[in-house]
């Protein structure tokens, strides 16, 4: 599991190639649109998303099944906890889940975990909380909104 919070933490997963260019590059420019959000007259360079935001990669080695997250109180199993949205992404030809969590209402995790890396019970978790979020996303359109 990495752990994203600075532009330094992005520096060093590029520095020990621990993901590819793309995956890496969207996680740069999500970073950048929390820093653009949240950003309250801190540079770039001393910006931090600790307190509330972070962004989590699952690695291949990784299970979802076995993995505590230690930036939420009482460490939880990721399984434990309910998202508040998981989706599917494309980016430059690759998929990519983003699941969001809310442990409480001033913090958000993103974490991030690429299909098919995980164990046949990680990726039913990921499949069944992403029908849900479709199907919860889409029910709730209302007739002539989209």
């Amino acid at each position: 599991m990495l752990i994203i919070r600075t532009l330094d933490d992005l520096r060093l997963i590029k520095q020990k190639d621990s993901l590819p260019k793309w995956y890496l590059g969207h996680l740069r420019e999500f970073f950048l649109l929390l820093f653009t959000a949240y950003n309250q007259k801190t540079h770039l360079e001393e910006f931090t998303l600790e307190g509330f935001a972070e962004l989590v990669v699952i690695e291949p080695q990784d299970s979802l099944h076995a993995l505590y997250l230690p930036m939420i109180p009482g460490n939880p199993k990721l399984i434990e906890m309910w998202p508040e949205y998981v989706g599917k992404l494309t980016v430059e030809d690759h998929e990519v889940y983003r699941i969001m969590l809310m442990p409480d209402n001033e913090r958000m995790i993103f974490i991030f975990s690429v299909p098919g890396q995980g164990t046949s019970e990680d990726e039913e978790w990921l499949a069944e909380h992403y029908a849900w979020s479709a199907e919860v996303t889409n029910s709730s359109k209302e007739p002539g909104f989209h």
